[in-house]
């Protein structure tokens, strides 16, 4: 029904309520039974409210003409309340809502509302609500709501508490849960999985007199668990079976003095790191190992071969005129001689990348090129050949003797491996990347040349000691230069790789780190028995 121009409730001067008297017009709606209300704006602010409309806010201390809705009464009490004057304006009919729960001395008071619309010129201009209490005649209703609200909370409860059982019991995580007279509540499937046990044998018998058979252990852990750290601490700890495992632990302390320990069965992290221990062990013994080598090649076997060559040249200046056949044979000794010693000092430059190495600095990789340019001035000569350089050779943390023997081996083999008659070409080109994902930083660096190039089925096996794709009296060398260029490389915890085509060149390119791991940059310190390299 509408309140329209027709209606008792337009305001039209001519309507018969208007000729009321104003005493007349109070009194009836002062002492109306009935709760009468008028709102009116976009957030249906009360204009006028009877006495007995102002029980539902019960607020004698805050009337409600001129509050909002919102602001007089509760969300979850207004919600369906301004959805209903929301559809008087859309629709200009009237909207009922029945048996509608209102807060009131610490229960609910039940009304039925009717949204009346407000019409003036032909819109919707506010909403009167006509409130009648009939809390004593739905008692079963309210009870029922009552119920409804009970039984919802208890199944979110009884719901909440299976979820965290749920959660407790799927964990790969040992959960034991103690009262704060310390004795066992609960435990989880992860602890009778791992340990054997189930909650009534920790009943009849302890858990720490279980696990911790050994007093001091025991101790330490109980010390442990109850300075309650989210730091985990590892303890050896018996199972079911008589076995030891590997376990760690963390705990917390609850507010009523309970607690909760945490624990994980880390017997194969354990294993894993003993196997490491021991890998490292066997490896440092085979580092001494390789040292011991090269110290007693440096002196034990340079210094015979170098008796073999002097008596060798006597032999021969004495019998070359005399003995052809045997002069010759005195010069395949002394040449042989003399490859075997080249051998041996390959071999001792490729131990020194371990044994001789220097800890991490900074390292400007321009002057490691200019150190190695000026030891290679007589090849560069001898070849007729040109290096020139593009990009940043910038500075990066590395080993500087290791630096230059790496340009010095990339650019050396460039010039040596030149096509007959062609002065060979070498660019060495650097260039550094931005942070990756992992914010590491690279520099790549690339040696180009234009000498007899390669087969890149073998660029792989280049890398490899004494490997060589050409004889000794086409190039001269023993095949060691670029198995160091690759250990130094990995050392510096990069890598390096060859592409080419026979006939046109070749590119060798770097890749480094420009900065270190800490744990790199201590490494590198000289075995004490690595002598000098004795003079040939």
């Amino acid at each position: 029904m509408a309140a329209n121009r027709n209606s008792g409730f337009s305001r039209d001067s001519g309507s018969p309520l208007s000729r009321l008297s104003e005493k007349f017009l109070e009194t009836l709606l002062s002492e109306s039974p009935v709760g009468i209300a008028v709102v009116r704006g976009p957030d249906h602010r009360f204009e006028y409210v009877n006495p007995v409309y102002e029980r539902l806010a019960a607020t004698p201390d805050a009337p409600l003409a001129g509050r909002s809705l919102a602001g007089a009464f509760p969300g979850d009490v207004c919600r369906n309340w301004i959805a209903a004057l929301d559809r008087v304006y859309a629709t200009g009919k009237t909207v009922s809502l029945r048996e509608c729960p209102v807060p009131a001395g610490g229960g609910n008071s039940w009304w039925n509302l009717e949204h009346v619309p407000l019409v003036d010129e032909g819109r919707v201009d506010g909403v009167l609500i006509l409130a009648r209490e009939v809390t004593g005649q739905v008692p079963v209703g309210r009870e029922a709501w009552r119920t409804a609200e009970l039984t919802e909370a208890n199944r979110a409860l009884v719901l909440g508490q299976e979820v965290l059982e749920r959660i407790v019991d799927n964990i790969p995580v040992m959960v034991l849960f103690h009262d704060p007279h310390g004795e066992c509540r609960l435990v989880n499937r992860a602890f009778s999985e791992i340990t054997g046990w189930t909650m009534e044998d920790l009943v009849e018998r302890d858990f720490l007199e279980r696990s911790f058979p050994d007093r001091p252990t025991g101790n330490r852990f109980i010390s442990f668990v109850h300075k309650g750290s989210a730091a985990w601490e590892d303890f050896p700890m018996m199972v079911g079976d008589g076995t030891e495992i590997h376990s760690s632990w963390n705990s917390t302390r609850l507010s009523d003095g309970s607690w909760i320990w945490f624990g994980r069965d880390v017997t194969p992290r354990k294993l894993t790191e003993e196997k490491m221990k021991a890998y490292a062990a066997e490896l440092e013994w085979s580092n001494r190992e390789l040292t011991d080598f090269a110290f007693v090649a440096s002196h034990d076997l340079q210094e015979p071969l170098r008796k073999i060559r002097s008596f060798g040249d006597r032999l021969l200046s004495r019998t070359q005129d005399a003995d052809p056949t045997s002069a010759d044979y005195i010069r395949r000794m002394v040449s042989a001689a003399h490859r075997m010693q080249n051998l041996i000092t390959s071999l001792l430059d490729y131990s020194r990348i371990i044994t001789r190495a220097q800890p991490f600095s900074p390292v400007n990789l321009g002057q490691a090129l200019e150190e190695a340019l000026s030891n290679l001035e007589m090849l560069v000569q001898q070849t007729g050949g040109r290096v020139s350089t593009e990009g940043d050779l910038s500075e990066i943390e590395a080993d500087a003797s290791q630096m230059v023997q790496l340009f010095q081996n990339l650019v050396g083999n460039a010039l040596k491996f030149h096509k007959p008659g062609e002065p060979p070409l070498v660019t060495v080109r650097a260039e550094t990347g931005p942070a990756g994902r992992d914010r590491k930083r690279e520099v790549r660096i690339a040696v180009q040349d234009n000498g007899i190039g390669l087969d890149e089925k073998y660029a792989d096996r280049i890398f490899s000691p004494f490997q060589r794709l050409h004889g000794r009296s086409e190039y001269e060398g023993t095949g060691i230069g670029l198995a160091i260029c690759r250990k130094i490389a990995e050392r510096h915890g990069g890598s390096i790789e060859a592409q080419g085509r026979p006939g046109q060149g070749a590119v060798f390119t770097v890749i480094l780190p420009v900065h270190q791991p800490a744990a790199r940059k201590g490494a590198g310190a000289a075995d004490p028995r690595d002598p000098e390299q004795p003079p040939g």
